[in-house]
């Protein structure tokens, strides 16, 4: 029984917050007309009257070198946008504790975001109005946690260690606070990270329920919490518990043992919890690396280890001395900035998969100014439709800091990119808002080991011409107690057989799911290509994804299996059109639309197999497929289907966006597709625009052709998908095959008939 209310309870716990757009927002509403001094404000701060700034100070997140830089950064964009956004902060009343005896989070995440920004603007412009009120915050705080309700509090505590840390830290610098008026308030913060390890690390309960089985963003953000004020006062912290725990739960989690980021910088969590951890890490780095803590000493604390899979080989030895370093000296951490950039979406999104949201992702812009380079960084922030600078942690002064506009923004380099570690593929036509981009899943071991995945692996999702057109599901978790609605696999762009593909999620560390694999991949002038494999349901499901000439894409899977009897196979997608969603959905005799205002997808489905019927599943409200909540609360959407009684068949879709405002003839418009009839075991596309005619072909292993055509040619192959430019410019794909051949002419001959060939130009 008790197993069973923990589990249910982390369930809650594990919800993290990321519903919000800036979890520190809220309970700004909280007793706004009680901010006067009757309700128990302390009196005004008795400042100096000439302030004598303190060399030493600051020295967290900005030294006394940064002030000139900042000032004259302030006249121009984006950096007085920044402070804008800044004042806006600042200049909100403060909150007090509905009682005054209780703990009240929200009233003190509040008051965390007014006063770093008051100390930092005292700082900068010498003002000691600002130094009031920061000091007036200051006197306020107490550290009283024990007193009132902590769900989910230990994820959030490091905005009030962080911006206290750095208030105190401000006003030493500008000369509003002198070390011994300092030394009380330091006290307090130290009392608060003894109080944070004593209610969430040591007593077994709290552990239990929220760190020990997610290993993830709970542990790393609770540590993070009290690493900063143990970076932010070394000397007095040295052989704290806390300072133990937080440095230990770091140098694993986000080290090469922690089995949180692969070697490459897929992150296990996903794009959007990977989110909510990073900028509060990056930070905490950034003050290390700025008040020069090359390392920090402490003794290893294996408390929080857990020995189930896939965390079993920690290694961790209980009291073993060791000294801290930061991640910035660690390659992968640095790479999961790469690996979010590659997931970026055309609109500047990062894509809803596993437990997620669209989000924008904040933070990175800073590597401007840490190591003069990250132009890309830059670039993806200033193209955002929002300047991203609260996602986990409010971080606007930073930015006014550490984005140096100096580096010159560029869009990355690369287009297409594949994490096979990972296990995800991006197919882009480019980086513009109106880029052609598939992104497909096929996650194993520790990437889909995760409280937080989704049974989603061969799914795709794909966005077009400036909207996102068929999507994942996201993240609608409407009971505390259960996991996401969205989180199996008939929620997702699967084939699902008898109704499901991999095992459904359970609680805790029963993950669900199966190892998937990627594949060959491609990344090619006119063909880009990505391949994954999963088994489930005693079925190889193999899927093939393909960008073609940077205009649409072709899904093709490929069954076997080691079932006797022909069962129910669905090939489901879901669109953001149709019922709440917006737009418009329309079921075809060869496949469906979606249509919303600047673009629409048209995707037709075929089968290897006799027999496929389309169709849309039946609806019930809240519940998958036809629900998501991909923005700011929940939806519907509309769902295809391609249903088939079949032993093992073959599906292959082409899935052909357009510019809903594209005149007929240009080349943005709908495309011609036409199914072809090439003989059983054959399932073929013709596809056409302006200055092309494309064949989409795939075909079973015992059928041997050849093949005629439309125009009466004979096509002979032995590859199970072939994609060919028959008029334009040419171009062929042949996976599993060696040959390819019209009218007796070869036009492939030697491919890989265990792997893909392409051949373009």
């Amino acid at each position: 029984m008790l197993a069973a209310s923990l589990s249910a309870a982390l369930a809650c716990a594990d919800d993290g917050s990321p519903a919000d757009p800036d979890e520190s927002e809220r309970g700004t509403e909280t007793n706004e007309a009680a901010t006067d001094s009757e309700t128990g404000e302390p009196p005004p701060a008795d400042l100096p009257d000439t302030p004598t700034p303190n060399p030493d100070y600051p020295h967290l997140f900005v030294r006394a070198e940064h002030k000139p830089i900042v000032l004259e950064r302030i006249e121009r964009e984006p950096y007085a946008s920044v402070l804008a956004a800044l004042h806006a902060r600042v200049d909100k009343a403060p909150a007090q504790r509905p009682d005054a005896e209780v703990w009240h989070l929200d009233t003190e995440l509040h008051n965390a975001q007014i006063v770093r920004g008051a100390a930092f603007f005292a700082w900068l412009f010498d003002d000691p109005d600002y130094a009031e009120i920061a000091r007036a915050r200051l006197d306020a705080f107490q550290a009283d946690l024990d007193t009132g309700p902590l769900t989910d509090s230990n994820i959030r505590l490091l905005h009030i260690t962080y911006a206290y840390a750095d208030a105190i830290d401000l006003l030493l610098g500008a000369g509003y606070l002198d070390e011994a008026e300092a030394e009380p308030y330091i006290e307090e913060f130290i009392a608060l990270c003894e109080q944070i390890h004593e209610v969430f690390v040591v007593q077994d309960i709290a552990r239990l329920l929220y760190l020990t089985p997610s290993q993830n963003n709970h542990p790393i953000r609770t540590a993070l919490a009290m690493a900063y004020i143990a970076n932010a006062y070394p000397e007095r912290t040295e052989g704290a518990a806390w300072r133990d725990w937080s440095l230990s739960e770091l140098d694993y989690l986000l080290g090469p043992k922690g089995h949180y980021m692969s070697e490459g910088g897929a992150v296990s969590e996903g794009p959007d919890y990977h989110q909510f951890g990073f900028s509060a890490s990056y930070v905490f780095f950034l003050a290390m690396a700025v008040s020069g803590n090359e390392g920090l000493s402490a003794t290893r604390d294996c408390i929080n280890r857990n020995d189930a899979d896939p965390w079993g080989d920690h290694g961790c030895v209980q009291g073993e001395a060791f000294t801290f370093t930061s991640a910035f000296e660690h390659p992968p951490y640095l790479r999961g900035l790469d690996w979010q950039l590659a997931l970026r979406m055309p609109s500047g999104h990062w894509p809803p998969y596993e437990d997620g949201r669209l989000r924008y992702f904040p933070g990175a812009a800073l590597e401007t100014g840490r190591s003069g380079e990250g132009g890309e960084y830059l670039w993806a922030w200033l193209d955002a439709d929002e300047l991203s600078m609260t996602r986990g942690l409010e971080t606007i002064a930073h930015h006014l800091v550490h984005v140096d506009d100096s580096v010159p923004a560029h869009e990355p380099a690369f287009e297409s990119r594949f994490f096979d570690a990972g296990g995800v593929a991006v197919l882009r036509s480019g980086w513009d808002r109106d880029a052609r981009w598939l992104l497909f899943l096929a996650e194993h071991g520790d990437v889909r080991k995760t409280l937080h995945d989704h049974v989603d692996s061969l799914s795709f999702q794909v966005a077009a011409y400036g909207e996102y057109l068929l999507i994942d599901p996201g993240y609608y978790k409407p009971s505390p107690l259960d996991n996401a609605r969205t989180a199996d696999s008939w929620a997702h762009n699967l084939v699902l057989i008898d109704g499901r593909t991999a095992p459904d999620k359970g609680l805790l560390e029963d993950f669900g799911d199966a190892d998937a694999f990627m594949g060959a991949t491609h990344d090619g002038e006119a063909l880009d290509y990505a391949e994954g494999s999963q088994s489930y349901q005693d079925t190889l499901v193999e899927r093939a994804v393909v960008m073609v000439d940077e205009r649409y894409f072709v899904v093709a899977d490929a069954l076997s299996t080691s079932a006797v009897a022909a069962r129910e196979h669905r090939f489901r997608v879901s669109g953001w059109a149709g019922y709440d969603a917006g737009g418009s959905f329309e079921l075809a005799s060869t496949g469906a639309r979606w249509e919303r205002s600047l673009a629409g997808v048209e995707l037709y489905l075929a089968s290897t197999a006799p027999g496929l019927s389309l169709e849309e599943p039946a609806f019930v409200e809240g519940e998958a497929p036809h629900v998501h909540e991909i923005t700011s609360g929940h939806g519907h959407h509309a769902v295809l289907d391609g249903v088939i009684d079949a032993l093992a068949p073959g599906f292959l879709a082409v899935v052909a966006p357009y510019r809903v405002a594209a005149a007929p003839g240009e080349l943005e418009a709908p495309l011609s597709v036409a199914a072809l009839d090439l003989g059983p075991g054959v399932a073929a596309w013709r596809v056409a625009g302006p200055d092309f005619v494309d064949l989409v072909m795939s075909r079973e292993a015992d059928v041997p052709g050849p093949f005629l055509l439309p125009d009466d040619r004979l096509l002979s192959t032995d590859a199970r998908l072939v994609v060919w430019r028959m008029e334009g410019e040419a171009f062929v794909l042949l996976s599993r095959g060696s040959v390819l051949e019209v009218d007796a002419v070869t036009v492939v001959d030697g491919g890989d008939i265990d792997g893909i060939t392409v051949v373009e130009g």
